[in-house]
């Protein structure tokens, strides 16, 4: 077999193509990502990913399997316990995880590091959870609400809130890409990770 000196191995994180065994174990039963993304749309190009082989490794409504594919494929299933992107990096690595990692879309962060990040960079974290902003607001008390009217930040708002101020806690869903409207952003994210955790 012919030895290679450097191997690139390329993961689409978040492009499945089809369920795993377990997948009901973790409530996906019947995912299938790339198939389904296929399925509802007219059009769908995707000539670099069909040069590698994508189509020939899952049968794909409007990209045809190439003859000689560019790339090697393959479906991979973990042998790990769990389905996030950390278990499955883990084990590409060699390492094999028993028990599942504790994922913040089940449990959410732990409130001292919310409210440590929220101190540090005065921006109010709402929801810490897996939900729709829509859903997050429907929770809200009517006194959290007051609470925010009395804080004056609604006072100098055309619209009576401000996404990025006080009032981020009850916007109920945002059409758009959610980083070009609200959030942490992510440079400032990693400073203020790296100089706390110095």
């Amino acid at each position: 077999m012919k030895r290679y000196k450097r191997i690139f191995t390329i993961v689409v994180d978040s492009l499945g193509v089809g369920a795993l065994p377990d997948a009901a174990d973790y409530g996906d039963a019947g995912t299938d990502t790339l198939g389904h993304i296929s399925q509802r749309m007219e059009q769908f190009h995707i000539p670099n990913l069909q040069k590698l082989g994508m189509a020939n490794l899952h049968p794909l409504k409007q990209v045809e399997a190439v003859e000689r594919p560019m790339g090697y494929f393959a479906c991979l299933s973990e042998a790990s316990a769990g389905k996030d992107t950390m278990t499955g990096h883990w084990e590409m690595m060699g390492l094999y995880i028993t028990e599942p990692f504790q994922t913040f879309t089940e449990n959410g962060f732990p409130k001292e590091l919310i409210d440590e990040l929220s101190e540090r960079t005065g921006r109010v974290i709402i929801g810490n959870k897996s939900a729709s902003g829509t859903e997050i607001l429907e929770e809200l008390a009517e006194e959290e609400i007051a609470f925010y009217v009395a804080t004056g930040d609604c006072m100098d708002k055309a619209g009576a809130y401000g996404i990025q101020g006080m009032f981020a806690r009850y916007v109920k869903g945002i059409a758009g890409d959610y980083n070009n409207v609200v959030g942490l952003p992510v440079g400032r994210l990693y400073q203020e990770a790296k100089e706390w955790l110095r």
